[in-house]
C-alpha cells in the first residue's frame, strides 16, 4: 500500500524550521547539549566535559551532528542543528503512523504529523536548538505507536532512551506499563519484555559510562543534583499555571490554541470512550501518558520547552478533527498550521541573536589571541561558539547549580574563585545573578580581573589582554565592537 502521504509532515516541518531559520541564538541549555556534544565529539566522554543534570541521549546526537558536520565541512552548531532537525522531521513520520495506527484514516495521519512538526515551540528548537526535549518528543510518540502495535521489547527500549533523555519521563511510561500489564492477557510475557529492552538500554549506557570513566560525573550530575541540588521557581500549583500560560505564549505565540485544543480533544474522546479502556489505545495508551505528564508538569514547568512532550498527543486531538472528513477539509487544516507556523516565526522576536552571540565571542578570541586560556560560568554558549573546551565541568550556576558545587569545593566560592584566577584569562559570567556568581565575580575582581562587557557578553579579563582590538565596555550593549567603534565580524574565519 502507497504510503505517499507519509512525507508531508516532513515537508510541512522543513517549511517550518527554515521559516524560523539557522540564526536564532543559543541559550543555556540548548548550548549545554552543543558543548557536550562537541567534546564527546572530541573524546570526551558524556558529564566529564560538563554537568548536564539531564541524560545523555541529546549529548550523543549532539555529537553525531558534529562528527557528520566535520567531516563534510560544515561547523559545528551546523551539524548540531542538522542532526535535531532531523530527529523533529522523524518524529513527525511517527506520529502521522500513530494516527493511522489508532484510527485508520489518512487524513488525520496528515494533520497529526503536520500539527506536530509546525508547532512553534518544536520548529523553532528544531533549527535554532538544540533542545534535550526534541528527541524526547519522537521517542514518547515511538513508544506510544509501538504499544498500540504491541511490540513489547522495542517498546521497552524506546522508553529507556526517552528516559536517558530527560528523567520524568520515567513517571508517564511507567504509568502506562502498568495500564498495559491491567488490559492484556500474557502479562508476564508482555512485562519481561518491556523491561528486558529497558534495561538492556540502561545496563548499557551505565557500562558505557563506567568504562568511559565519567559514571561517578554522571551519577552526580543526572542523579544527585537532580534530585537533592535543584532549585526550582516558585512552588504552587497557581505559580506553576502562570508559568505554563507565560511558556505557551512565549514558546508557541498563536499556536498555543491549537495546542490547547488538541489536548481538550484527546481528554474529552478518551473521556467519552473510558468504558472501552480495554480495547481503546486512545484510552489505555495515549490518555495515560498524557495524564501523567501533566500532573508532573503542573508541579514543576520551567519554560516552554517542558511543554514538548505533550505535542504528540495535542497533534493527534487536532488530527481527530478530522478523521471522518474529507481530504480537503484536513488539506485545509494542515494549511492552515503551517500558515500559522511561518507567520509566526516571520514575527517572532530574537530571531537573529546567533549573530550578536557570534561578533561576542569574536570579541572574546581577540581577548584571549593564541596562548589565552577561557573560563565560562553560567552559561556555555562562549565554549560552543569559540571552540574552546573550559578548565573544570561545572559550568552551570543557576537553580542551584553554582551552590551544589560550591558545597563540594573545600573552601566554597572562594577556592573556586582562586581556582579561576589562577587558569584564566578571560572569564564569561552569563545567564545568573545568585550569590555564587556575586560571590565569584567579586572575587575575581579583588584578584586584579578588570570587569566589562563584550557587546552582551560579561568578562572578566586580566590586564594584560586588554590591548587587543576590542571595545571591553561598561555596559550591556548588543553588539560588541572593536576600539575604532566597528562591529566585530560575525563570521570565525574572519575575525
Amino acid at each position: 500500500m502507497s504510503r505517499w502521504w507519509l512525507a508531508l509532515p516532513p515537508a510541512a516541518g522543513l517549511l517550518a524550521a527554515l521559516a524560523w531559520g539557522p540564526t536564532d541564538g543559543l541559550t543555556r541549555d540548548e548550548a549545554v547539549y552543543a558543548y557536550a556534544g562537541q567534546r564527546l565529539a572530541d573524546g570526551v566522554p558524556p558529564y566529564a566535559s560538563i554537568a548536564d543534570p539531564k541524560g545523555p541521549v541529546a549529548t550523543v546526537l549532539a555529537s553525531l551532528g558534529v562528527v557528520v558536520a566535520r567531516l563534510a565541512g560544515f561547523g559545528d552548531l551546523v551539524g548540531v542543528r542538522a542532526a535535531f532537525l532531523a530527529t523533529t522531521l522523524a518524529a513527525g513520520v511517527v506520529v502521522a503512523l500513530l494516527a493511522h495506527a489508532l484510527w485508520g484514516s489518512r487524513p488525520a495521519a496528515v494533520v497529526a504529523g503536520v500539527a506536530l512538526v509546525t508547532s512553534a515551540g518544536l520548529a523553532r528548537d528544531a533549527v535554532g536548538g538544540p533542545d534535550a526535549k526534541t528527541p524526547a518528543v519522537l521517542l514518547v510518540a515511538l513508544v506510544l505507536l509501538l504499544v498500540v502495535r504491541e511490540r513489547w521489547l522495542a517498546a521497552g527500549v524506546a522508553a529507556g532512551l526517552a528516559c536517558l533523555t530527560w528523567q520524568p519521563l520515567a513517571l508517564p511510561l511507567v504509568a502506562l506499563l502498568v495500564v498495559t500489564l491491567l488490559r492484556v492477557d500474557e502479562r508476564r510475557r508482555v512485562l519481561a519484555r518491556a523491561v528486558v529492552g529497558a534495561a538492556v538500554v540502561g545496563s548499557l549506557t551505565v557500562a558505557g559510562l563506567w568504562a568511559a570513566g565519567s559514571l561517578a560525573e554522571a551519577v552526580d550530575a543526572a542523579v544527585a543534583y537532580p534530585l537533592f541540588g535543584i532549585r526550582h521557581g516558585e512552588p504552587g500549583l497557581a505559580a506553576t499555571l502562570g508559568r505554563a500560560g507565560r511558556a505557551a505564549e512565549r514558546g508557541y505565540g498563536a499556536g498555543a490554541v491549537g495546542l490547547a485544543v488538541g489536548l481538550l480533544v484527546v481528554l474529552v474522546a478518551a473521556f467519552c470512550a473510558r468504558r472501552r479502556w480495554r480495547t481503546d489505545p486512545l484510552v489505555h495508551t495515549v490518555a495515560p501518558v498524557l495524564l501523567v505528564t501533566s500532573a508532573y508538569l503542573c508541579l514543576d514547568l520551567q519554560g516552554y520547552p517542558d511543554l514538548l512532550p505533550l505535542l504528540p498527543h495535542a497533534a493527534l486531538g487536532l488530527g481527530l478533527l478530522v478523521r471522518d472528513r474529507r481530504r480537503v477539509v484536513a488539506g485545509g487544516l494542515a494549511l492552515v498550521l503551517l500558515g500559522t507556523a511561518v507567520a509566526t516565526a516571520r514575527t517572532a522576536e530574537g530571531r537573529h541573536e546567533l549573530v550578536r552571540q557570534l561578533r561576542a565571542a569574536c570579541g572574546v578570541e581577540r581577548l584571549l589571541g593564541d596562548t589565552g586560556r577561557l573560563w565560562t560560568l553560567g552559561d556555555p554558549s562562549p565554549l560552543v561558539l569559540t571552540g574552546r573546551a573550559n578548565p573544570d565541568r561545572h559550568v552551570l550556576l543557576s537553580s542551584g547549580a553554582g551552590g551544589w558545587r560550591a558545597d563540594r569545593v573545600a573552601g566554597g566560592v572562594d577556592e573556586w574563585a582562586r581556582r579561576v584566577a589562577a587558569t584564566a584569562d578571560v572569564v564569561v559570567l552569563r545567564g545568573s545573578r545568585g550569590p555564587v556568581a556575586v560571590g565569584l565575580a567579586d572575587r575575581l575582581t579583588a584578584a586584579g580581573f578588570v570587569p566589562g562587557w563584550v557587546g552582551p557578553w560579561r568578562v572578566l579579563v586580566r590586564p594584560s589582554t586588554l590591548g587587543a582590538d576590542v571595545r571591553v565596555a561598561d555596559r550591556y550593549a548588543l553588539v560588541a565592537r572593536d576600539r575604532a567603534g566597528r562591529p566585530l565580524p560575525a563570521d570565525p574565519a574572519t575575525c
